[in-house]
């Protein structure tokens, strides 16, 4: 059960921190500390201050004083906890301030969800799970207002390099568990460092581990450091140099700064002086402060004085061919063993086994967003096992355990998902029950009697059982006559050959990729690719006016683009069309062009397309067009017809090419709550960069009719 934002936490509860209540009479309670005291029984409560009454609550059943900041012998701050009882809701807090003359209690808070704490210097940091934030500090109650959670973490590492780690605090610490690893990165330096918090290496590590499982280089380089220094954990020059590397390799200066220190002197490893150099030219350009790059130039001097020209020579080119290591997701099945053995609502590299995208997709594809929404706030019966090839997970809706459950195998080697889900249906009165597969057809249900289908008891088979049972039989009369040479009816025709194929990108997390009507119109099955790896794809919503569609499917590796925000791109800009032209002709591999906006409008003043010199080829319509920060501006969509202006007008047209803007792509998406990201297009990138940034994400969608 996850009790608050991280598990250094204390949560609060309507539970008495100290002295015992004391029976005043048989129906007066009082509990006292310093001037503070509660009097009262259930739903009649008064909260007094050195005798004179502050509040009374008639509300709850339980009042108690629940935190002391900094301690019971001198304290501050007292948090107290108002408790409705008969688990009507979790309990509301108010905050005594024993540091005003007179003191004061603060308005209640957190009413019915809860907070955790965190106490700081010079505050109290409470959140909940909804996530709202409040501070308590000699201003009193403030409400911190909520925002995005890639909101919340910019402003809190801008205070934390502004100094304000006060202010950082409000913002980092609730979103320590989440997928974006600066938070506990930067809460794990203020610990580290005792930056507005009190100095906790053993705190300041567990942060940091925090931020490595999402593979943060500076993450690594921080461990290394602890390890390195003793803090919080005993000295190990050897695993110090263990983390360094792992923050070198994916690219971080400083990591690659301490290793090199390291090979240099031999500590920790053996010496080994042109590895050394190798690193130390590789930090030098990639380290933010002036005396960190001064010190690296001092020991690549000093280095290749000490080494002859040919080692020299052979420690820089090492230069020239390293790249970083790239950081791994979870791109195939095999990578969700990292469950096996822990319990699926626990993080790996920042998500829980059934939010990883990929997995999630699958699911959702299989049954729908309601069932897996649904799925996901149920308990699960235990840790996740494995059988052969099978990952197994398997749960049940607390206090519905007879009538609401699920069962889910995945296959490491195949990635194929069998799943089934069975819940209560009202309008029955009965249960109803669904069995799908990734390479199987739906199969639904409702239930007459109790069953125990929907298990994992025998790992996949029994949802394997439940199919292949469902599966159509032959008739009497398709059971071939004795006099008659025996001849098998064919079976429904299935597509095995493509009829067309488009271009897509994915415009979030959950495999939802936006593509053209026309690359999906009349098409009986759907499919997606990138490379050699092919799934299948669920069509999910159509615009035909506007020419565009979004499709649903698990591509492995596919990564999503960003709508530009702000400023809108300008005639003469620079651009960047990615997709797959020509497919079966041309390579499997996304192909990238580049050119400019020639026009704000399409053919006759058309306001919904960008004109663009980019070259288009069939195949390319549903493919992004990045402008040169690598946001989306607009969705290919068709090239001028060379013949037909030919024919009008006696001339070929030059690069005369279409894009549907990315206004009228996100009034599609807003208008069906397909959800997507935006970004400001500050920097400017090279167009080589912008064209990786967009072959990462595009994806060729397949029609099959």
């Amino acid at each position: 059960m996850r009790r608050g934002p991280v598990a250094q936490a204390a949560l609060l509860v309507g539970v008495a921190l100290c002295a015992s209540w004391q029976a005043a009479t048989k129906e007066v309670h009082t509990k006292q500390l310093g001037p503070v005291e509660i009097r009262g029984d259930s739903l009649d409560f008064e909260i007094r201050i050195d005798g004179k009454v502050v509040a009374r609550d008639t509300m709850s059943t339980f009042v108690s004083i629940v935190r002391a900041y900094p301690d019971e012998i001198n304290p501050r701050w007292l948090v107290i906890s108002h408790n409705p009882g008969a688990m009507i809701c979790e309990p509301s807090h108010s905050v005594i301030d024993l540091t005003r003359t007179p003191p004061t209690i603060s308005e209640e808070f957190a009413k019915c969800t809860g907070a955790a704490a965190l106490e700081a210097a010079d505050q109290i940091v409470f959140a909940n799970r909804a996530g709202d934030i409040w501070a308590y500090d000699a201003n009193g109650l403030v409400a911190v207002p909520r925002l995005p959670p890639d909101e919340h973490i910019r402003r809190g590492v801008d205070a934390y390099k502004a100094g304000s780690y006060s202010v950082a605090m409000r913002h980092l610490w609730s979103f320590t568990n989440g997928t974006n690893p600066e938070a506990a990165h930067y809460m794990g330096l203020m610990r580290h460092l005792g930056k507005g918090v009190p100095q906790d290496y053993k705190e300041a590590m567990s942060y940091y581990r925090q931020a490595a499982e999402l593979e943060y280089p500076q993450a690594y380089f921080r461990i290394g450091v602890l390890h390195a220094n003793g803090r919080g954990v005993p000295k190990d020059m050897a695993e110090a140099n263990r983390w360094y590397r792992k923050a070198a390799d994916r690219g971080d200066g400083l990591g690659m700064f301490n290793l090199g220190l390291n090979l240099m002197t031999g500590s920790g490893a053996a010496k080994d002086l042109k590895a050394a150099l190798t690193w130390f030219v590789l930090a030098e350009p990639r380290m933010v402060d002036a005396k960190d790059r001064e010190g690296a130039r001092k020991n690549i001097a000093f280095l290749e004085g000490k080494l002859t020209a040919e080692d020299v020579a052979e420690a820089r080119s090492k230069t020239l061919a390293w790249t970083p290591a790239e950081t791994k997701g979870f791109d195939t099945a095999a990578d969700l063993r990292a469950w096996v053995g822990k319990h699926p609502f626990d993080r790996v590299k920042g998500l829980p086994m059934l939010k990883v995208p990929a997995l999630d997709v699958r699911l959702r594809t299989l049954l729908g967003d309601e069932a897996v929404d649904e799925i996901g706030r149920m308990g699960i019966s235990g840790k996740v096992s494995e059988s052969k090839d099978w990952l197994l997970v398997d749960g049940c809706m607390p206090h519905s355990c007879d009538t609401d459950r699920f069962a889910l195998a995945i296959n490491t080697h195949s990635y194929d998902v069998l799943v089934c889900r069975v819940q209560w249906d009202s309008e029955r009165k009965g249960q109803a029950a669904v069995w799908a597969g990734t390479n199987r057809p739906k199969y639904e249900r409702a239930l007459t009697r109790d069953t125990d289908d929907c298990t994992v008891n025998r790992g996949p088979y029994t949802i394997m059982a439940v199919l292949d049972a469902a599966k159509p039989r032959p008739t009497p009369s398709d059971t071939p006559r004795p006099q008659v040479a025996a001849v098998t009816p064919p079976s429904p025709p299935r597509p095995t050959e493509r009829s067309s194929s488009g271009s897509g990108f994915p415009v979030n997390g959950k495999g939802e990729i936006l593509t053209n009507h026309h690359v999906i119109e009349g098409c009986r099955t759907l499919k997606a690719r990138r490379g050699e790896r092919i799934v299948d794809a669920e069509l999910v919503a159509t615009d035909e006016k506007n020419d565009l569609a979004v499709v649903r499917a698990a591509v492995p590796s596919a990564q999503s683009l960003k709508f530009r925000d702000g400023k809108g791109i300008r005639p003469a800009d620079g651009v960047v069309a990615v997709g797959y032209p020509y497919a079966g002709l041309l390579a499997t591999t996304p192909q990238v062009t580049t050119g400019s906006v020639t026009s704000l409008a399409g053919i006759a003043d058309d306001t919904r397309f960008l004109q663009i010199t980019a070259p288009i080829q069939p195949g390319n319509s549903g493919g992004p067009l990045l402008d040169l920060s690598g946001n989306t501006v607009g969705v290919v969509v068709s090239t001028l017809s060379a013949l037909a202006v030919v024919k009008a007008t006696g001339s070929i047209p030059q690069n005369v090419n279409f894009a549907i803007k990315s206004s009228v792509a996100r009034e599609f998406l807003d208008s069906k709550g397909i959800e997507y990201e935006a970004a400001g297009s500050m920097a400017k990138l090279d167009p080589a960069d912008v064209g990786e940034t967009g072959s990462k994400a595009a994806v060729m969608v397949e029609c099959y009719k």
